[in-house]
């Protein structure tokens, strides 16, 4: 038993060492490359409601990287679902330990976001193609 408790012991001694080396790596590695990524912009291409057939059920979600702050990145997200419904709004994604924090993303240009950007708030003031879905439902 005595030996038991002499591993459990040396065991601990491992696991927080292992931690302080994983903890500096992190900080020295990991988080600059992450913070590279603020300013950057984003598509989420192909997003949708249980994946229907059709093509116009589809949609692209839009980022701007804002900020990381403690293993979150701050990001802009805007985008017209395939209903009509306008969102630009600010969120926080978590970073999932990957090496590359969003897998699905594709980097874009600013223009590109930019121009996304413009249409939904076309979309919001205008409700254009909303109005558009609702007149086509009767």
């Amino acid at each position: 038993m005595n030996r038991l408790k002499e591993l459990e012991k040396q065991e601990l001694l491992i696991r927080e060492e292992k931690n302080k080396i994983l903890e500096k790596e992190k900080q020295e590695i990991h988080i600059p490359e992450l913070k590279k990524y603020i300013g950057r912009f984003f598509k989420y291409p192909k997003n949708c409601y249980s994946c229907p057939e059709k093509k116009s059920d589809y949609w692209d979600d839009y980022y701007r990287i804002l900020d990381f702050v403690n293993d979150i990145f701050i990001v802009e997200n805007c985008y017209v679902d395939s209903k009509g419904k306008a969102v630009i709004q600010i969120e926080t994604k978590w970073w999932n330990d990957s090496k590359r924090p969003f897998p699905y993303w594709k980097e874009i240009k600013q223009k590109e976001y930019e121009n996304a950007k413009t249409k939904t708030w076309l979309e919001l003031y205008t409700q254009e193609k909303m109005r558009k879905i609702l007149s086509e439902d009767k």
